[in-house]
């Protein structure tokens, strides 16, 4: 059985960078090859640093 490795994101984390490049990332420097998207989750006040406004 192969290994799974996943990470929770936001829909703005993957529309802010683009999703085939968000996730190509996700991919090539995190070594992981599953996304779970996040899709509720309690309010608070983000960091982005890959968002690009």
């Amino acid at each position: 059985m192969a290994k799974r490795a996943t990470i929770y994101t936001y829909p703005w984390d993957l529309s802010d960078e683009g999703i085939d490049r968000a996730l190509e990332t996700i991919a090539d420097t995190a070594g992981l090859n599953s996304v779970s998207l996040a899709q509720s989750y309690h309010i608070s006040t983000y960091l982005l640093p890959r968002n690009p406004r």
